[in-house]
């Protein structure tokens, strides 16, 4: 029942962020200094500008932290951290979905740090109301046991 609702989850914050309607570079560009990278399996991963990489409040009990290349690109990327709440400064261990997991989006294929097999740290450096700053690594995991690493992540971006 977890994986199921883990998954359901994970689609519906994908919603979110395919449905953003702002205008795009087609590389999540935009025009403020947000930023969101990391090592997928050791390839460079950067996504720039507010419209893919940022954190928004989704519902009354999600935080995401969002790294999103243009939906309309072919083998979409989306690489993405989920809190059941706003966070604080501090250190989370992010490998189970009540205090928040890391996920990796490609071809139909969730990978996630909260499915058995994964694990990952994320330490928010800096918060406000308006950005939050921080770092990030994660093993995720299908439900089929592939996997994937994220290491040397890190993130400045603005608060929607």
């Amino acid at each position: 029942m977890t994986k199921y609702f883990i998954l359901v989850l994970s689609m519906t914050m994908m919603t979110f962020t395919a449905c953003n309607n702002d205008d795009d570079t087609g590389s999540g560009g935009g025009n403020d200094s947000s930023f969101f990278q990391c090592k997928i399996d050791g390839a460079d991963y950067k996504i720039t500008g507010d419209n893919g990489a940022y954190a928004k409040q989704t519902g009354a009990d999600l935080f995401v932290i969002y790294g999103s290349e243009d939906v309309t690109k072919a083998n979409f990327r989306n690489v993405y951290i989920s809190l059941p709440k706003v966070p604080t400064k501090g250190t989370y261990d992010i490998n189970n979905n009540d205090v928040g997991s890391g996920s990796f989006f490609q071809s139909a294929k969730l990978y996630n740090s909260a499915f058995p097999g994964g694990a990952g740290k994320l330490e928010i450096t800096e918060i406000t109301s308006s950005r939050v700053k921080g770092t990030f690594n994660f093993v995720g995991t299908t439900a089929t046991s592939e996997k994937k690493t994220i290491t040397d992540g890190s993130f400045d971006v603005s608060i929607k």
